[in-house]
């Protein structure tokens, strides 16, 4: 629900796919408390292949922002 609401409201995409890895990490650690699923089980039921790559596209992303910053100054 949350991630549709800041769908429409235009939010940035990197804040978004932050919200949706915030989220698949809590179901990941309530699958491997509550429901004693494996490590690896609970891993691939709580992360979408989807979820992981943009996640990392936008630490990439992040990061040479960043360096791309420094090196201006």
């Amino acid at each position: 629900m949350i991630i549709l609401g800041m769908a429409v409201t235009n939010t940035a995409f990197s804040k978004i796919v932050v919200v949706l890895f915030l989220s698949s990490l809590a179901l990941f650690i309530v699958r491997l408390t509550f429901e004693n699923e494996s490590l690896l089980h609970a891993f691939m039921d709580s992360f979408g292949l989807f979820s992981v790559i943009a996640f990392i596209v936008v630490v990439i992303n992040y990061f040479r922002n960043r360096s791309d910053h420094n090196e201006n100054q």
